[in-house]
């Protein structure tokens, strides 16, 4: 086993031994793990966030040298044989199909057997209706491609063409002209046509689609529920969602997010629902994001909140009935939105607190400190020694800070029940109907009533 200096990972970018190791793990890299023509670069700079071509990873890697977090992932894919990766793919069945791996074959899971039969707890074994529905499309998916195909099956074919249709960015007219070729020239091909064809609207008249508007903004959403259900139903998945109540360890440290004083709140507030442990506390993201995996592409997606508070309030007072792979039972999941995840902007979109006022920070509310500075036209936030202990050093420092002592203790944060008072009859104006406050009434932080307040809980 070769020691640490002695691994070509380590050793000079310039030294032919290093070259050589990096021109092992291009070649080897790009033929086990490359998307198209292209891979993410392990290199210092891109630290396997961007897209690049075997030439720019290869250049990089000897210009930049590698990112420290990759190095033993580099070192292991440069040593691993050409010959037991061409086996290997040789020897793929069709359960795996087209080289997409183990993963793969986790995302579609093993079927499992059914049963019907009802415990001595009232909940029912086995799967529910749509379980084994979700199992038959898995069953059907897992079948070969044509009678002889040893390599793809339907699911992994057709996750191919559309993976091809992404990364080129074929046209629906394109794609739809590849699908009638593939059936004209492989009769044979055991393809749920009429699926794809309905996904890619076929009739489509081209024509007059050229003359029609491309819209500034798309609507898609994902409804929460099937995520939910896709979950539980990967024995992986299902073992991780119960791990916070089976395998945390509870020293009374924070390790998890069940440590800490939300959690508990709502488990002790609400019991019914902290019992079963595999219901779901969840987190909301609304930072936008870049959907391509290149970075250059100008196109984000921000979460559209009005589709998924009614999910919400569902999931919490009716529940969804959802097969548990890891047990072997159905039980009705519930699920809670309890925290959220924002830049300070997106604080003001979610939640209606102003964070461009003089009342910005929604920690101090009402007695945030901030000045107008007139000439610069713009409000700054000052004060900050108020959050230091009362006998620290800086609160007397007048000469390093705005030349004056520091004798105010933190706010309080304002409590749920004191928001709710302040927000009751709060009526909102949106859009083209929004005011805009003048004078005295520019004080009211409050922009908007969140509709998150409609939320039960």
């Amino acid at each position: 086993m070769d020691v640490e200096g002695e691994k070509w990972i380590f050793l000079p970018n310039y030294s032919d031994k290093y070259r050589k190791g990096v021109e092992d793990f291009v070649t080897i890299a790009f033929s086990k793990y490359a998307v198209g023509k292209e891979l993410m670069c392990p290199c210092k700079t891109c630290s396997n966030r961007f897209w690049t071509d075997a030439k720019g990873i290869r250049e990089h890697l000897i210009c930049n040298g590698p990112c420290p977090h990759y190095l033993e992932w580099i070192y292991e894919v440069s040593t691993l044989r050409m010959e037991n990766m061409i086996g290997d793919m040789d020897e793929m069945d069709t359960d795996i199909g087209m080289g997409l791996g183990d993963e793969f074959e986790a995302m579609i899971q093993n079927v499992y057997g059914t049963g019907n039969d009802t415990g001595e707890d009232g909940v029912r074994k086995g799967m529910n209706a749509d379980a084994r529905k979700f199992y038959t499309l898995v069953n059907e998916g897992r079948q070969p491609l044509y009678p002889e195909s040893k390599k793809f099956t339907r699911l992994s074919f057709i996750v191919r063409l559309y993976q091809l249709k992404c990364i080129h960015g074929f046209s629906e007219a394109i794609f739809s002209d590849l699908l009638d070729l593939i059936k004209e020239a492989f009769p044979k091909v055991n393809m749920p046509w009429k699926v794809l064809e309905d996904k890619n609207g076929p009739n489509m008249d081209i024509s007059k689609s050229k003359e029609q508007k491309v819209p500034t903004k798309v609507l898609r959403y994902f409804p929460l529920k099937p995520r939910l259900q896709r979950m539980f139903q990967s024995s992986d998945y299902s073992n991780s969602m119960t791990w916070h109540a089976l395998a945390r360890k509870k020293d009374g440290k924070f390790r998890h997010p069940g440590d800490g004083k939300g959690w508990k709140s709502l488990d002790t507030k609400y019991p019914e629902f902290g019992a079963e442990m595999r219901n779901v506390r969840l987190g909301l993201a609304a930072d936008r994001f870049n959907p391509y995996r290149s970075m250059n592409i100008s196109h984000s997606t921000w979460p559209v909140v009005l589709l998924l508070i009614k999910e919400l309030k569902e999931l919490w007072k009716v529940g969804k009935e959802i097969y548990d792979v890891r047990v072997d039972n159905t039980f009705r999941l519930h699920a809670g939105l309890l925290w959220t995840i924002s830049d300070f902007p997106g604080y003001a979109v979610l939640l209606g607190w102003g964070t461009k006022s003089k009342l910005a920070c929604p920690s101090c509310h009402y007695e945030t400190s901030s000045t107008y500075l007139k000439h610069s036209k713009k409000v700054v936030y000052l004060n900050h020694r108020k959050f230091l202990p009362p006998d620290h050093k800086w609160r007397f420092d007048r000469r390093r800070f705005n030349g004056d002592v520091e004798l105010l203790g933190s706010p309080e944060l304002l409590t749920g029940i004191e928001v709710e008072h302040l927000l009751c009859g709060y009526e909102n104006d949106l859009g083209k109907q929004q005011k805009k406050h003048r004078g005295s009434s520019s004080d009211c932080p409050w922009k908007k009533k969140s509709i998150f307040f409609e939320l039960p809980y």
